[in-house]
């Protein structure tokens, strides 16, 4: 017969094991993003419509000119409010070409590998871990069951 006291031992495995994985996860997630080359862009042609467009890159931190392509001179201002990290650009321009110079956080060997590995890890976390932790409380259940049942024809 097994005593719950000796439960403990695997419930703190597993929960150490979860604590584990999900802060190896975050740290490795992490140094991804420290490990980016940040890069600049000169005058990359962007189509605008209805006052948005795209960059090729994304993870875009800094936009340094805009402006439009036919007439160099017609240089916009630009609010940090105008781009996002995923390299769509929002200003209240006509429709038309512009170029934009901007800078980038471009993916190193180092962040490609340590996103391969997060993503390697990562169902680990969240496919067998509670997995494991299902079957190990189903298996106490049945446990309860069988021992009262045998429990039962003793009296």
């Amino acid at each position: 017969m097994v005593e719950f006291k000796e439960l403990t031992g695997f419930v703190l495995l597993l929960v150490f094991i979860g604590m584990l994985l999900g802060i190896g996860i975050l740290v490795l997630d992490q140094f991804g993003v420290v490990a980016k080359d940040s890069t600049a862009v000169t005058d990359e042609q962007v189509a605008m419509s209805s006052s948005a467009g795209n960059t090729a890159n994304d993870d875009v931190t800094a936009v340094s000119s805009f402006y439009n392509s036919t007439n160099s001179s017609d240089l916009y201002t630009v609010l940090a409010g105008n781009w996002t990290s995923a390299g769509a650009l929002s200003f209240t321009v006509n429709d038309g070409t512009y170029n934009v110079s901007y800078v980038y956080d471009a993916d190193s060997v180092a962040t490609t590998a340590t996103t391969n590995t997060v993503s390697a890890i990562s169902p680990i976390a969240s496919t067998w871990l509670p997995l494991i932790v299902t079957v190990f409380v189903l298996a106490i259940i049945l446990m309860l069951v069988i021992q009262s049942f045998a429990g039962y024809g003793k009296r």
